[in-house]
Order: structure tokens, then C-alpha cells, then sequence
């Protein structure tokens, strides 16, 4: 039997026919065939085509012809198509619960997409902030510390190409475990720092792209994903919670 109907639940009224003199009269029988037909509509969009052989794959009945025209007050008859007022009213109401509830959900994941965003945006403008003042301390201890820094100075040097990743990782990290929390995305923040410094110290950029199916794993595997993401990447990537 095909079931075609997109609507999966319906609010039923029982006692519609519980309480129908007509159908307190109708034996087990054919009370069996009645409710097998009214079923099959709620399934198929309210509709049942009007050929004997398939009410008699729907009821089971091998009396289908005799049966249905004992039940057939019961019903409406609609060109060669079988409805029922109570279903096609049932059926309405759920469309449109459906359709309700469709509408709320999209408009709720537009607000929550727009307040992302802007904490994306908030975040990338701190970001931008902080990585002009460190350019501009940087520049200054330049002028005045020894030459024995030149090292470390170098390997600063080496992680300036990477911002723009680390700053896309802390983007793509928020969004997915949907961060709002000033603690997660902290935690996410430092995780992309660290992962900057392991791209400049291999000179890889790739390692972003580890980090970033690090996360996607930890989004499908736990129910706490920013923790696990943590633990992952201290497992493939040695990240420590201080090394950021």
C-alpha cells in the first residue's frame, strides 16, 4: 500500500463517530472497514480513488463492494475519488500547524543567524584591534630590545601570513558549535591562536583545515562538542590549554 500523505501527525476527534448513532449501529466488521478507510485517507492527502479492488487491498475485506455501500453515508464521493468531511477538516488544521511552526523556526533561525553574525563581526573588529596594537608594540620593543631576540622576533614574523586563517577558523569554530558564551569563544579564539602558530612553525597552512575536521567531528561525536574539541586537539595536535 502507498502512503503518500507529507503530513505525519493529526489531531484526531474519536468521539465524532464513537458517539455517531449511525456508527453505533455498524457491526465489528464493518466498523473495521470504515476506520481502514479512514486511515488510508489520513495517509494520502484525504483522498482514496473509488475501485473496489484497491478497498479491498486497504480493508482486507473480500467484500468490498457490499461493505462500502453500507459505510458509504459515512463518506463523500468526489468525482471517482472517496473523501471524508472529518479528515479533510483534520488534515487542514495540521497543514497549517505545519506551516505555522515551518514559519517560527525559520524566522528564529534568521534572528539567531543575524545575532551570530554580528558576534562574528564584534569578534573579527576586537580581533582586527588587537592585532594593530600588537603590531604597533611590536614595532616599538623593535627599536629598543637586543639583538639576541632576533629569534623569537622571526618566528613572529613567520605567523603574521596566518592571521587571516586564524581569524576564518574562529568564524567557522563560533558558527558551528553556535558559541555565545564569552567562555566558548574565548576558548575557540585561543584554540585558533594556537593553531597559527603550529601552521607557521610546520609553514603549512593546511593545519587549519586538520583543526577545522577536528571540530566537525567533535559537532556529530559529543554532547558537549567545544570540550571534546579540546581534547582532540590536544590528542592530534598537542595543544595545551596555555600554549595559546
Amino acid at each position: 500500500m502507498v502512503i503518500k500523505g507529507a503530513i505525519k501527525y493529526v489531531q484526531i476527534q474519536p468521539d465524532v463517530d464513537l458517539y455517531d448513532m449511525d456508527f453505533q449501529e455498524l457491526s465489528t466488521h464493518l466498523r473495521g472497514f470504515y476506520w481502514s478507510l479512514k486511515f488510508y485517507l489520513y495517509c494520502n492527502n484525504g483522498k482514496c480513488p473509488l475501485k473496489y479492488a484497491k478497498l479491498t487491498q486497504i480493508t482486507g475485506s473480500k467484500t468490498a463492494r457490499k461493505d462500502f455501500a453500507q459505510v458509504k453515508k459515512f463518506f463523500i464521493i468526489k468525482g471517482r475519488n472517496i473523501e471524508h468531511k472529518t479528515v479533510s477538516a483534520d488534515l487542514r488544521k495540521a497543514k497549517k500547524f505545519f506551516q505555522d511552526k515551518r514559519k517560527a523556526g525559520l524566522k528564529s533561525a534568521k534572528a539567531r543567524s543575524a545575532a551570530l553574525q554580528q558576534c562574528s563581526n564584534s569578534d573579527a573588529a576586537k580581533e582586527s584591534k588587537r592585532n594593530v596594537n600588537e603590531s604597533k608594540e611590536k614595532e616599538s620593543k623593535d627599536d629598543t630590545k637586543p639583538h639576541a631576540d632576533s629569534e623569537k622576533d622571526l618566528s613572529i614574523s613567520n605567523s603574521a601570513p596566518f592571521r587571516s586563517e586564524e581569524q576564518k577558523l574562529v568564524l567557522l569554530t563560533c558558527e558551528l558549535f553556535d558559541a555565545i558564551t564569552n567562555s566558548d569563544k574565548t576558548t575557540l579564539r585561543n584554540i585558533a591562536a594556537f593553531v597559527r602558530k603550529l601552521a607557521a612553525d610546520r609553514d603549512d597552512k593546511k593545519v587549519f583545515s586538520a583543526a577545522y575536521k577536528l571540530a566537525q567531528n567533535a559537532k556529530k561525536q559529543g554532547r558537549k562538542p567545544i570540550a571534546l574539541y579540546v581534547d582532540l586537539m590536544k590528542k592530534e595536535l598537542g595543544y595545551t590549554t596555555n600554549s595559546s
